[in-house]
């Protein structure tokens, strides 16, 4: 467990270019539904949870990438959305043999698949949190703006 949160140089002599949201970014962030759902890897092991596995919430990172090309963004400009892929990773087959009756290990000249090429789309929750507090502070002054014109009739 953490007994603070987590720290973060946000001061201004560091940051360039520094505006506000455009609404075209905000707009599109709005379209994005929070979701509920379980994570494959622990409901497919059986062992573990199988269908005891958690619920858990939040949003899809291809929903972000989707809502932000709509409207002709790019959501990783953002840094709400990150992209990575990777070749397929191998390692050495290494061998334990005895010579002399000394016990050494060498390679084999061989090599196994560790990790099968792949790649992942992934979410900066931080970041999310903060347009999704942007975006709420906008419709909140949206709102009151909105009721000071009625009241004013």
């Amino acid at each position: 467990f953490a007994a603070v949160g987590s720290i973060q140089p946000s001061d201004r002599r560091i940051k360039e270019q520094v505006e506000t949201i455009p609404d075209l970014a905000l707009d599109a962030y709005a379209s994005i539904s929070h979701k509920r759902f379980k994570y494959k890897d622990a409901v497919n092991d059986k062992k573990e949870k199988g269908e005891e596995a958690r619920w858990h919430t939040g949003i899809i990172a291809q929903d972000i990438k989707e809502a932000f090309e709509l409207v002709g963004l790019d959501a990783t400009e953002y840094g709400l959305l990150c992209y990575n892929s990777w070749p397929d990773i191998y390692e050495p087959v290494l061998e334990t043999i005895e010579i002399n009756g000394e016990v050494i290990t060498r390679d084999t000249g061989e090599v196994r698949l560790v990790m099968a090429a792949g790649d992942r789309w992934a979410i900066r929750p931080d970041e999310c949190a903060f347009m999704e507090a942007a975006l709420q502070r906008r419709n909140y002054q949206r709102l009151i703006d909105r009721l000071e014109l009625l009241e004013s009739k």
